[in-house]
């Protein structure tokens, strides 16, 4: 019987058993194989995965391989409004924060006005004004898209620490464009409390509403917009290339202002 042994030989894993000695690495016009500074790799600066020419730029700071830019982006794009948009609990963590602070403030009540209920919209994020006009919000920490969602038993409340749960007890319609929800929540310590919350329709046609919220010892205001299949306004983006920059602070809302012209006061 005849055996046919095949060798195959690639020239990428052919290694000398040493390197050559420089004097040994001739050319063959025997001209020593020298390395000038002109070959040594100059070190490489990444670029912004942004075209700037294609966005409306608000702020640009930080050097070239670093730099933050808060730009209104103009090309459409679709990622940033859906991200922005996204209502999952991808983790064990928020699904667990989430059942967890349900379970410790369930409260006995009578039954909701569920009608009333499905009058408002069921998802919320949150809008910000610009020299005088409205857009979306895409943060530098994705924790602090400061989203809700309004279930049939409660409110969920995407913060910087996850997702927590808000029992409500009571719902009322105050006027035509004015929602009075009533919930059980917890403070940072844990500690059970009361909230009152009232939601004023502002603009009615794109579902814009500010949020009012008292709570023991305090109030506190929030430009919300409900979701909708496509984007109603520009999205402003906060990028950092490698650090995180801080959230942009935008122009202030009169919402005492906004309140009185809604209700007539």
């Amino acid at each position: 019987m005849l055996i046919l042994v095949i060798s195959v030989v690639s020239c990428g894993d052919s290694k000398p058993d040493k390197l050559p000695s420089s004097n040994q690495r001739k050319t063959n016009n025997d001209v020593e194989d020298t390395i000038s500074d002109d070959d040594v790799d100059e070190e490489i600066i990444e670029e912004l995965p942004i075209n700037l020419d294609s966005v409306t730029v608000i702020l640009l700071e930080g050097e070239p391989g670093d730099q933050n830019v808060v730009f209104v982006d103009n090309t459409n794009n679709t990622e940033y409004f859906n991200e922005i948009c996204n209502f999952d609990m991808p983790t064990k963590f928020e699904i667990s924060m989430y059942r967890n602070t349900f379970d410790a403030i369930k409260t006995e009540v009578d039954s909701l006005n569920k009608d009333l209920l499905d009058e408002i919209p069921v998802y919320w994020v949150p809008l910000v004004n610009y020299e005088g006009d409205y857009y979306y919000y895409h943060p530098a920490k994705p924790e602090y898209n400061n989203r809700i969602m309004i279930t049939d038993s409660s409110l969920a409340v995407y913060h910087q620490y996850g997702v927590s749960a808000e029992f409500i007890k009571k719902i009322k319609k105050a006027h035509e464009n004015h929602f009075v929800i009533e919930v059980v929540a917890q403070d940072e310590n844990e500690k059970k409390i009361n909230k009152e919350i009232n939601i004023y329709i502002i603009d009615q046609e794109n579902n814009i509403a500010i949020w009012e919220e008292f709570y023991p010892g305090g109030i506190e205001y929030r430009l919300m917009i409900a979701v909708t299949d496509m984007p109603l306004f520009p999205v402003i983006v906060n990028y950092g290339q490698k650090s995180t920059p801080d959230e942009y602070k935008f122009d202030e809302i009169n919402y005492f202002e906004e309140i009185a012209n809604l209700i007539g006061i």
